[in-house]
């Protein structure tokens, strides 16, 4: 640490502290020492003079270190549970739409028509609805199911393609309640064109004309 003073006058105008590392708490009473002893030898009208200067500077340098320690230990000590309380906060904030659940075997015979169930589920305080359109619920009248084997190809659709009143009206809506589902049982093969056994993935793909999100594929394998 060094003190710097004014050499063209008698005295110097000021003592300027210019520390030679980062200032801490640790160098707190070594500072004070070391402005005592460049102090000691001034008349005392000078240092009285000038006392009010230093000292403001002093407790200055020291208000700034003290603030930033302050926040370094605010944020390394947060924590963990609060952390997760966030998280899981955000998670649920993102809770905000119906979500289509496909429900099947993982192993089905082909002679049994693939049964399967299509869930519509409200994970959400509120009371929520989706329209028939594009969903099993209005029978097979759209393409609403993309089904792929394992390389990809998909199957073809089998079914109608009718053509609807835009925007749906009111009539065409379901509501669900919270943390409640509303389903319906059908027979893929009745709309689609599986005829050969092996290993298939299902996947709702008309979300965006229902009013959900499409959800998670399921994949079966067919056998004889």
């Amino acid at each position: 640490m060094h003190f710097l003073t004014n050499s063209s006058a008698s005295l110097p105008d000021c003592i300027v502290i210019r520390p030679s590392f980062p200032l801490t708490h640790n160098f707190v009473y070594v500072l004070v020492q070391e402005l005592v002893v460049n102090l000691k030898n001034l008349p005392l009208w000078y240092m009285m003079k000038k006392f009010s200067i230093c000292y403001s500077l002093l407790v200055t340098g020291l208000l700034l270190t003290f603030t930033q320690c302050q926040q370094n230990a605010t944020k390394q000590g947060e924590e963990p549970e609060s952390l997760r309380a966030k998280q899981a906060e955000s998670m649920m904030d993102g809770d905000t739409t119906l979500v289509a659940v496909l429900e099947i075997d993982s192993v089905v015979r082909l002679s049994d028509s693939l049964p399967i169930v299509f869930k519509v589920y409200n994970p959400t305080k509120d009371t929520l609805r989706f329209t028939q359109y594009h969903t099993p619920f209005e029978g097979f009248i759209s393409n609403f199911l993309t089904i792929t084997n394992t390389q990809g190809t998909e199957v073809p659709y089998l079914g109608a393609m009718a053509k609807r009143v835009m925007p749906p009206p009111a009539e065409s809506y379901c509501t669900v309640a919270p943390s409640t589902s509303d389903s319906i049982r059908f027979s893929i093969m009745k709309g689609y064109g599986i005829t050969q056994p092996g290993t298939y993935t299902i996947q709702y793909n008309a979300g965006n004309v229902s009013g959900m999100a499409n959800g998670e594929p399921v994949v079966v394998r067919v056998v004889e």
